[in-house]
């Protein structure tokens, strides 16, 4: 009896730790970039799941923008008010590809980073 709570204590575990490191990867650059290159495209989308995959990239890049004048100065970023949010897109898209090697990592930092490298704050 005390070997089978062992045994399913330890399948309980291992489930927990795996649905734990797959909801990390929601918010990798390599999940959320598909998205941001339908988000900087112009015409927009056209099927249902590039529309979906745009706007939690569009979602996502808002939130950094909200939160860019708050961060340490070497991270942080003014966007104007007035920028296109293809542009914006654009700029992050070009400066995560160019470091493939960073694709697992979290997406709001390195988005941070690239919006800080194009619109630092002074």
């Amino acid at each position: 009896m005390m070997d089978m709570r062992l045994v399913l204590f330890a399948v309980v575990g291992v489930a927990v730790i795996s649905g734990a490191a797959r909801a990390d990867d929601r918010r990798s650059v390599e999940t959320l970039l598909p998205g941001c290159r339908f988000q900087a495209s112009s015409p927009a989308p056209v099927q249902d799941s590039e529309w979906t995959q745009a706007l939690a990239c569009r979602d996502a890049i808002d939130a950094v923008i909200k939160n860019g004048p708050l961060q340490p100065s070497f991270l942080s970023s003014c966007v104007p008010d007035n920028t296109p949010p293809h542009l914006v897109a654009r700029a992050v898209v070009m400066f995560l590809e160019q470091d493939v090697q960073r694709m697992r990592e979290r997406f709001d930092m390195r988005a941070a980073a690239a919006l800080h490298t194009n619109w630092p704050c002074h």
